[in-house]
């Protein structure tokens, strides 16, 4: 009896050691298959980095990588325009219509110095050509308040005049030998030098009364002797929407050996071709008399005038460098019965000229160099052929 309640307490012992084992077993197989479960997650996490809503940490690095426009790394401090640009200042990478803060402002810089409808209308193209912009209200606030400065009629009272209602200034091409028909501020020094012995030297300045009026002053050499000058420039039309000028010009000289008066009357045309932003082309047509005042042997004061004038034709391909051709005419006695011919010294030129900047819109000085040579002369010769160079500094830009 006692070896069989032995052998009962034997196999309980059995028993109950083989359900500790097996409770054990699944207790380790729960663990492992939590850790399992748990890599999975973080692998799964690790290799979709692309989920939606997770963006990256560090927004200059980020930044810095993408870069703006496709044009690499970027420094988040340029793309500031000002403090109230602030919220407008978000980075994107440039895709279809859009444009960025160097954009804006170049923008901003160009309409300066336009009259309210010229703006409108340069805002209106900007949102053509730039339809995602992310300066939108800021551009269309714009448009609003130019609308009403020109229906509520706060434009200058200058539209009574035959005169578009564009303010702006169109900076037309300086000629060399001919007049300048645009009113403007500027300071002029030239010289020619002809062969065998003919020497010019000027000397000048006009002042800009008013946007279409000027007044100016200078010295100069001219064909009949040294010229003491004073005149006068008034643009009847000056249109910086159709980029027209239509100038009345007012000159008196004073010869000084020998001593005599002289009045220069002249109309000067000129029209822009193309766009002023890019490739444009100015020509311009003058003519005119300049009326002598000749005191004869016999103390008689008459008058001989000569025809004057000429065309002048400037190519601009960038915003630095202008070619140009032109012609001048001086003539006498074309429509006088007495003499077998008339005299005339008709000239042709060409050349470069440098502008040198002050901003974006607005112009330092201008460099000009040229050759010159008679295309069609009788009795008068003044040279055979000369070189010239002139520089203008312009003082209201």
């Amino acid at each position: 009896m006692s070896r069989l309640r032995s052998a009962f307490v034997v196999l309980g012992l059995l028993l109950g050691s083989n359900a500790v084992a097996f409770q054990q077993d699944e207790l380790d197989e729960d663990i492992f298959d939590e850790d399992d479960e748990e890599d999975d997650d973080i692998e799964r996490i690790d290799e979709d980095d692309t989920l939606e809503g997770v963006e990256p940490e560090g927004d200059e690095d980020w930044i810095d990588d993408l870069g703006v426009d496709g044009e690499g790394p970027v420094d988040p401090e340029e793309l500031d325009i000002d403090d109230e640009f602030d919220e407008d200042t978000d980075v994107q990478v440039s895709g279809p219509g859009q444009d960025n803060a160097r954009t804006y402002r170049e923008q901003l810089e160009k309409v300066e110095d336009m009259s309210p409808d010229e703006e409108s209308l340069a805002w209106e193209r900007y949102l053509k050509k730039y339809y995602n912009t992310v300066f939108r209200s800021r551009v269309e606030a714009r448009i609003d308040e130019l609308s009403k400065e020109l229906y509520e009629g706060r434009i200058e009272n200058e539209t009574t005049r035959f005169v578009d209602a564009g303010k702006s200034e169109l900076k037309f091409a300086q000629p060399m030998h001919l007049e300048s028909i645009d009113p403007r501020s500027r300071l002029r020094a030239g010289f020619e030098l002809g062969f065998p012995n003919y020497f010019n030297i000027l000397l000048g300045g006009e002042y800009q009364i008013r946007r279409e009026w000027s007044g100016t002053l200078g010295v100069r050499y001219r064909y009949t002797g040294w010229n003491v000058e004073a005149g006068t420039r008034y643009a009847l039309i000056k249109s910086s929407r159709t980029r027209t000028l239509l100038t009345a010009i007012g000159d008196v000289h004073l010869n000084m050996n020998p001593m005599h008066l002289g009045l220069r009357p002249q109309l000067g045309f000129g029209q822009r071709f193309g766009d002023s932003e890019g490739l444009y082309v100015d020509a311009q047509l003058q003519a005119g008399s300049d009326l002598l005042l000749l005191t004869r042997d016999d103390g008689d004061t008459v008058m001989s005038p000569r025809i004057i004038g000429g065309l002048n034709v400037t190519v601009v391909p960038n915003k630095t460098v202008r070619a140009y051709f032109e012609t001048s005419t001086y003539m006498k006695g074309m429509f006088d019965d007495t003499v077998p011919s008339f005299f005339r010294f008709n000239l042709v030129t060409f050349g470069i000229k440098f502008v040198q900047r002050k901003t974006a819109t607005k112009d330092r000085s201008e460099v000009g160099i040229g050759a010159s040579a008679p295309y069609s002369s009788y009795y008068w010769g003044y040279h055979y052929g000369a070189v010239m160079a002139d520089y203008n500094f312009f003082v209201d830009g």
